[in-house]
């Protein structure tokens, strides 16, 4: 249960989002998932998979009026695509496409979030047998992705393009 409310303050206005969260007394996550892989040799492999999820709360006796409703923050529909392309002994290079299905933000059921279509590449390289350095950008095309939304009409977005870069350390 969500509500949204603004406030003024100083001559300014801020708003915020109050949540209750509470736990469901019993729901039901039916669900199918496809996959697939494929690897024509040893230095390039491509997979892929598709979920549909159905997420229904069955049973709240706090909030009954949930009942037979989607759970909130759940897709309905995701679908990666990642494909490594292993270059050199040392080297290798990675990407992944993947397509988010639209969701309810609240348990109401009443403001969707829309689908968004997010692009992941990166790159490593062993410089030794326990070091490696990896540079990775997530994002890639700066697609905008909600992750929530008031009934106001107030968005909060996920990510930007984000571009890393370190040393992973395994020994």
């Amino acid at each position: 249960m969500s509500s949204f409310g603004m406030r003024r303050r100083s001559g300014r206005i801020s708003a915020y989002l109050v949540q209750q969260r509470i736990n469901l007394d019993r729901a039901r996550v039916r669900g199918l998932k496809l996959s697939a892989s494929w690897q024509p040799g040893a230095a390039f492999s491509l997979d892929a998979s598709l979920l549909f999820n159905d997420p229904t709360i069955l049973h709240s006796a706090i909030a009954p009026e949930l009942e037979g409703r989607q759970m909130a923050g759940v897709s309905r529909r995701v679908a990666i695509v990642s494909a490594r392309w292993q270059a050199s002994s040392d080297l290798s290079f990675r990407f992944r496409v993947r397509s988010l299905g639209r969701q309810f933000v609240a348990d109401e059921n009443t403001l969707r979030l829309g689908e968004a279509i997010v692009a992941d590449v990166g790159a490593d390289y062993a410089v030794t047998e326990h070091a490696e350095l990896y540079l990775t950008a997530e994002n890639l095309t700066d697609t905008t992705v909600a992750t929530s939304r008031s009934s106001a009409g107030v968005n909060c977005i996920g990510a930007p393009r984000i571009v890393l870069c370190g040393v992973r350390l395994r020994w």
